[in-house]
Formats: C-alpha cells, sequence, structure tokens
C-alpha cells in the first residue's frame, strides 16, 4: 500500500488478502521460531487511498473503513501467531479520511513517526492528528518521531545529504548526536526541531518504549565501514560535517535508558567517555561480545540476493540508449530508454501487436472457413455416395 511510488495491496479482493496475510504467516513462524519474537511491526505507513486517487492510475477503489476492517483482521491474525501488532500512525490518524479511531483495535501499538507540525516550516498544519490523540484513546505509543529517531541515507537533488543540519527538504537535519543528547527523551513526542519550546510530553502509562531507525533509502551512499565508523559529508554541498552512525546510537540509546543525563553530564564530557568506550558490549571480537553466533538457517533454492548489492531504490543518472539524453530513474525501473523513447517504444510495440493481432485474427477467419468449405465437400460426397447406392 506504498505511496505513490508502487502498486497497492486491493484490500477488499479476498485474493490479494489471502495472499499477503500468507505471507505474513510465513514471517511471524520464521522470527517467532529462530528469535522468538513478540511485537510485529505491519508498517501501514503512508497508504493510497486509491478511491480518493484514482489520476494515480489504479483500478480500483476502497474506502477508510476498508482500511480499517484490513487491519483489525491482520492484527487477529497477528494475534493468534503469538505477537502483539505495531503499526505507524500517519495513516492511522489521517484527519482527511479518519473519523474511525475508536474502530482500530485497542491493543495494537502505535509507532509515532509523523505529527501536525512540519519543522522545515516551523507551522503546524500536517493532516494527521496530534501525539494528544491517541493518548485520548488511551493507546500505547512507541516514540519513533522522525526528527529525533531517524539516520536516513538519502541525498537531495542538489547532492545535500539528509544526515546534514543545514539540510531543510527534510525533517532529519536535527538528527545529530549532540541535539540527541541535549534534547530528547523518550517521552517527548515532539517533532519540532529547532522549534523545540512544545515538547509534546507523553505520560508513563502511555509509553510502550522508543525506537532508533535506520533507512537505507540510498544504500550506496556509504559503505558499511563508513557509516557505522563515520565519515565526512561528501555531498556536492560539503559542509565539513561528519556523520557516525555509531554516535548517533550512543546518544539515543543512552536517552533511552538515562533520560535525564544530559541535566548532570555535559555533552563533552559524555562525549569524551562514549569515545574512550569505543564499540558497543557485544560488538566485533571483544571480550563483549556475543559467544554464540545467531542460528539461521541457510537459504534453499538455486537465486540467492546479497542485499548488500540489492539497490533497487537508488536513483541513478542514465543515458538514453535510443535518442542519446541523459535521465534519472530508479534502478529497478531501467530499461535503458528515457520516459519519451519509453513511450514511443510502448506504442510501437502495441502497434506491433496490434497488427499481429490483426494477422492472427485474419488467420484464424481463413481456417475456419477451409474447414466449412472442406466440411461442405465432404456433405456433398456423402449424399452423392447415398443417391448411388439406392440407384
Amino acid at each position: 500500500m506504498q505511496w505513490p511510488y508502487y502498486s497497492s495491496i486491493d484490500v477488499v479482493n479476498e485474493h490479494a488478502k489471502a495472499f499477503i496475510f500468507e505471507l505474513y504467516l510465513d514471517i511471524a513462524a520464521f522470527f517467532k521460531t529462530y528469535s522468538g519474537s513478540t511485537h510485529f511491526s505491519v508498517g501501514a505507513d503512508e497508504v493510497n487511498l486509491s478511491a480518493k486517487n484514482l489520476a494515480s492510475g489504479f483500478d480500483f477503489t476502497w474506502e477508510f473503513s476498508d482500511f480499517v476492517n484490513y487491519m483489525n483482521e491482520l492484527n487477529e491474525l497477528i494475534n493468534r501467531s503469538g505477537y502483539t501488532m505495531r503499526m505507524f500512525n500517519d495513516f492511522m490518524g489521517s484527519t482527511t479520511f479518519n473519523a474511525e479511531i475508536n474502530n482500530f483495535a485497542d491493543n495494537i501499538g502505535i509507532l509515532y513517526w509523523d505529527s501536525p507540525f512540519n519543522p522545515n516550516t516551523g507551522r503546524t498544519g500536517e493532516k494527521t492528528a496530534p501525539v494528544s490523540y491517541y493518548v485520548e484513546q488511551n493507546l500505547t505509543l512507541y516514540n519513533c518521531v522522525q526528527t529525533n529517531t531517524y539516520y536516513t541515507l538519502r541525498v537531495t537533488g542538489d547532492g545535500s545529504d539528509a544526515r546534514s543540519v543545514y539540510n531543510r527538504q527534510w525533517t532529519f537535519y536535527h538528527s545529530n548526536e549532540e541535539d540527541i543528547y541535549n534534547e530528547w527523551y523518550p517521552a517527548n513526542f515532539s517533532e519540532h526541531g529547532d522549534y523545540s519550546e512544545d515538547t509534546d510530553d507523553v505520560p508513563a502509562s502511555n509509553i510502550g518504549g522508543a525506537y532508533f531507525m535506520i533507512w537505507s533509502d540510498y544504500a550506496s551512499v556509504n559503505t558499511e565501514a563508513e557509516i557505522w565508523n563515520g565519515c565526512f559529508d561528501a555531498g556536492s554541498k560539503n559542509t565539513g560535517e561528519y556523520y557516525s552512525l555509531r554516535d548517533r546510537m550512543w546518544s539515543n540509546i543512552t536517552k533511552m535508558w538515562n533520560w535525564d543525563i544530559n541535566t548532570t553530564v555535559s555533552f563533552i564530557s559524555f562525549a569524551k567517555a562514549r569515545d574512550s568506550y569505543g564499540e558497543f558490549p557485544g560488538y566485533g571480537n571483544t571480550v563483549y561480545a556475543c559467544s554464540e553466533e545467531p542460528k539461521i538457517p541457510a537459504a534453499t533454492g538455486s537465486v540467492a540476493i546479497s542485499p548488500s548489492t540489492n539497490h533497487d531504490n537508488e536513483i541513478e543518472r542514465l543515458t538514453c540508449a535510443e535518442c542519446g539524453q541523459q535521465y534519472e530513474e530508479y534502478a529497478y525501473r531501467n530499461d535503458g530508454l528515457c520516459s519519451s523513447c519509453n513511450q514511443l517504444t510502448a506504442d510501437q510495440y502495441q502497434n506491433e501487436t496490434d497488427v499481429t493481432n490483426s494477422l492472427q485474427i485474419a488467420i484464424l477467419i481463413g481456417i475456419c472457413l477451409i474447414i466449412v468449405a472442406v466440411s461442405i465437400m465432404l456433405l456433398r460426397r456423402t449424399r452423392k455416395l447415398r443417391m448411388n447406392s439406392k440407384s
């Protein structure tokens, strides 16, 4: 149901639902068996309500109530598999479509990532419900506000890094280790970033926990070693900034366990202690490392996909094989042609298909006529033989 780039699941089509539910059951069984997981996040963010977006080219329609029914049915399936289900908040609390918050199952955990406040403009106006909306329903909330909990590999059209404090195209500019340490804590569900005077604190009774999320939108921006150990901004707007996943994780995770440590320990002192510790316990070949490798079953079949080389979501700059023009396209859509030539090719293919279909129809009609003619000849011959036998 991803909007607006990919195809949607028709949530009122029983065949589509059966297929998707079987996938969920397989995934649930795997993680229950090999890791003992008890919580299952099903996403459900940025949903395309195709009934309201027919211009997107979808050939089916459904209403928000269909989405509610689908999620509640999925929740029952996930519960029967031994999990508590979690889903993102943005479409569940959509102020454009949703008048049915009370119709969602009340045991679904809410992954709160998107608020009505736009930290890029400093104004409130996003079409999703505030965190207080879920507190009033006494739902369990998980803090994954994008301004504070995201580490995002993404580059803007002009080459700016999404992790940069100077970036204002997305909300991730505030996600640096010093701001997180000094300002964020799990009860603070504010997306205000630089406008942090409003904290949107949530009562402890409604907090299920907090997240630290890594989004590899453009997976090849940096190598794994660069991401973990740290690297300087390599964008066309080189700011000299230093990005370290490890340092970000130290800040977020420290504040999850000791939410007000910044009131007694300055960030400078914290950073010195952090650097002296180095890696986390359990990371790498250290005395604190895990003593046993996780037992994950080997893949079967003849085809293996390496996640490190599967960059389907990356945008590539390419040269059209037909007209020679430069164009940009997602890797998974790349067929070597720009959109204009692609359309010409599609039109040509359609014309060729129409001609082929016409020829096939003509041949079929000819064969039918031959069969009819032969049948008539045989019928006449049979009658003649009967007449001769009578005489």
